[in-house]
């Protein structure tokens, strides 16, 4: 074989292997498509949003709240307060009809109902305890107890227990304002017993305390 037959057959050998290389790769398949990423729904989104930041709590929702509509219906939402000063509210308000609502804008004395009528005639009762349980189921019941009666008890009952109830049970009848309270706090100051005037005097600097804490000052 000459040495051009040499040089025509490499020429060919190379031209096929690069013919090959080619087709080889214009024979793979071509690379898929980079992934994108699905939009996240708008609903979806709102949702975690409110999760990761949850909305800050409603101080309004918790507040007590008596109102009194133009139909003579009420609607009550209150937490822990007493039936006398829901009662006195509605008053304020202009109820009609209640016992216990005269014809200003305060609550007058209301007669008692069966079941303080039982209460007061139980408070007669010469047994301490018979007095004491009278006054602890009164608070129970709400039952509106006549102040001069809770009055008459702390001043005079020989029974610290049954003096003790009566003040907490007249403290709980003027819980219905910060006011009220103070005024009645600082009437049992004036009841000749050291243990109700320093029972009156702690709940008075504690009322003292609060609103220094509020940055208030007591009236």
């Amino acid at each position: 074989m000459g040495w051009a037959t040499r040089m025509g057959t490499l020429a060919l050998v190379a031209l096929s292997g690069t013919a090959g290389w080619m087709l080889h790769g214009l024979m793979q398949p071509a690379a898929p498509p980079a992934a994108v990423p699905a939009p996240v729904p708008a609903d979806l989104a709102a949702r975690a949003s409110l999760l990761a930041f949850p909305a800050a709590p409603n101080a309004d929702a918790d507040a007590d709240r008596v109102e009194l509509h133009p139909d003579g219906s009420a609607s009550i939402q209150v937490r822990q307060r007493a039936p006398s000063w829901v009662l006195a509210e509605l008053c304020r308000q202009g109820a009609r009809g209640l016992a216990g609502c005269g014809s200003g804008t305060a609550p007058v004395a209301a007669a008692p109902t069966s079941g303080a009528a039982q209460t007061l005639s139980r408070l007669k009762s010469p047994d301490e305890q018979a007095r004491l349980l009278a006054l602890m189921q009164a608070r129970d019941e709400g039952q509106m107890l006549p102040e001069s009666t809770l009055q008459a008890l702390m001043a005079s009952d020989p029974s610290v227990q049954v003096r003790m109830e009566a003040f907490d049970s007249y403290i709980e009848r003027h819980s219905g304002t910060t006011a009220e309270m103070r005024t009645a706090l600082q009437a049992v100051l004036r009841i000749p017993d050291a243990m109700l005037q320093t029972r009156a005097r702690e709940q008075l600097d504690e009322l003292e305390a609060a609103y220094r804490n509020n940055g208030a000052v007591p009236q």
